[in-house]
């Protein structure tokens, strides 16, 4: 009896570690380690997040990324997308989340509504991408463009903030490719 018990017990654990994998394996982009877009989709839909307060997100998009992999194969493209995350992670502020939204596109999550505090986090990426690009040995620069906006909980809707970010992130990519900043 005991040990039909113990059989038991086992192919619970068993199931409770399977569960926990999948739903790790759910929320998280392999390649980068990053929460993905089903995650951020949780995020409106079932958490507090998305149903309180005002919060900033900042898109940012790999600049020249299909120039990466054309000229240097997609397991460096891979490197480069690591990179990012890695920048991502280690320079956010402790309120926020770093998303692989998809391919070469990345969202942080900010659980702020103060401007500047936001502004303040797009520097430090910027600067953090500085500082790599300065002490790295690969055979890219990385460079990011980036779209702020901010999300109010029962006044902006998911698709208009995820598309307000979008707009302004092609803003900049578009001022770099014009010869601006």
């Amino acid at each position: 009896s005991l040990i039909s018990v113990a059989w038991c017990c086992l192919a619970l654990a068993v199931a409770g570690v399977y569960m926990s994998l999948q739903n790790q394996l759910l929320y998280h982009d392999p390649l980068t380690g990053l929460y993905n877009r089903y995650y951020l989709n949780y995020m409106f839909s079932s958490t507090a997040w998305g149903r309180s307060g005002t919060h900033a997100g900042i898109m940012l998009d790999v600049d020249e990324f299909k120039s990466i992999t054309d000229r240097f194969g997609y397991s460096v493209g891979d490197l480069a997308l690591r990179d990012t995350a890695d920048i991502l992670k280690e320079n956010i502020p402790d309120n926020s989340i770093a998303i692989r939204y998809a391919g070469d596109e990345f969202i942080v999550l900010m659980r702020t509504g103060d401007p500047e505090e936001a502004e303040a986090a797009a520097r430090n990426i910027q600067n953090a991408v500085q500082a790599f690009n300065g002490q790295n040995k690969r055979v890219f620069q990385l460079s990011l463009s980036m779209g702020l906006a901010f999300y109010q909980a029962g006044v902006t809707s998911q698709d208009r903030f995820l598309e307000e970010m979008d707009q302004l992130m092609y803003k900049d990519k578009q001022k770099k490719y014009e010869g601006g900043s």
